[in-house]
């Protein structure tokens, strides 16, 4: 039986190993599964951009000035989306996927002259604006299946516009088929495979203060009509523990901001989690959820 209890406790003691492992995750061990996402994207752009350019003689008036628009709109799609889901800076996603598809719609788009440019230009904003949108309101969602959908939709652009540059080009056979689905789906099936989760300690930031003291502590339930309770008070430079637990059906409400104090935190489904941080100011502030749906006060004294 000594042997017994000898496995038992190596398991034990492997199984606290991994779990010290996971927690000691850092956000950039994490974010880095979305610089890969972003690679695959770049590659894949780039290698689609440089082709059209390489036909570009063969290609009618329609099918160049459509160019900057395709590829404006799915540079900025991908970027942005890929941006705001692990920052949950809208923003910041919206200046950089609005840039990356105004510069790579305008670069593909002077194959139309000047109508090709505007309408590359005008897509890459509409394509970084919709990106930003779709990550700041899908990040309390499964970020598998999200990321999985932005590239998805990115490439069904894309493949559509190639389409119509190979329809013009040459004769298109069941082999060239075969090989866009193969390629779609080993690329979805990469993308799906990395791990997009966020750790509890990101995007998440903390306010300075006196740490020392006890912590003021507040439980705060979420559901579908908002917060309870509404109000929250709290004195300053004392840590102020907020204990939070969502329903199943609480929606975007899940996640939480408070904008006054660079702190935000997105509650999973049907469960409960910790936020912390130290009000350095005295007031009434504003917590919402990250779309603006739902609001309730913070009272500092």
């Amino acid at each position: 039986m000594e042997w017994v209890v000898a496995i038992r406790k190596r398991r034990k003691r492997r199984k606290s190993e991994e779990e010290l492992s996971e927690k000691s995750k850092t956000g950039d061990d994490l974010i880095f599964s979305y610089f890969i996402f972003l690679a695959i994207a770049f590659v894949v752009i780039a290698l689609a951009g440089y082709w059209v350019y390489l036909n570009r003689e063969r290609l009618g008036a329609n099918c160049c000035a459509m160019a900057g628009m395709t590829f404006g709109s799915v540079a900025g799609f991908a970027v942005g989306a890929a941006y705001v889901i692990p920052t949950g800076d809208y923003l910041a996603g919206n200046f950089l996927g609005v840039a990356f598809g105004i510069a790579l719609g305008a670069i593909l788009g002077k194959l139309g002259g000047a109508h090709g440019i505007m309408e590359g230009v005008m897509a890459g904003v509409m394509g970084g604006l919709m990106g930003a949108m779709l990550g700041y309101m899908g990040r309390i969602f499964d970020l598998q299946l999200l990321m999985l959908l932005v590239f998805v939709s990115s490439a069904l652009m894309l493949l559509g516009y190639l389409y119509m540059v190979a329809s013009e080009t040459r004769k298109l056979g069941f082999a060239h088929y075969a090989a866009a689905l193969a390629g779609l789906l080993v690329l979805s099936a990469l993308i799906y495979s990395l791990d997009y989760s966020l750790p509890q300690n990101f995007p998440q930031t903390f306010s300075g203060g006196n740490f020392s003291s006890k912590p003021q502590e507040v439980s705060l339930k979420i559901s579908f009509s908002g917060y309870e309770p509404n109000t929250i008070y709290a004195k300053k430079g004392v840590p102020l523990k907020i204990t939070a637990t969502a329903d199943s059906n609480a929606g975007c409400a899940r996640a939480i901001v408070f904008p006054d104090f660079g702190v935000s935190k997105i509650i999973a489904s049907g469960s409960s989690d910790v936020i912390e941080f130290t009000p350095d100011k005295t007031g009434e502030f504003e917590f919402r959820c990250s779309m603006g749906m739902f609001r309730g006060k913070l009272v500092v004294s």
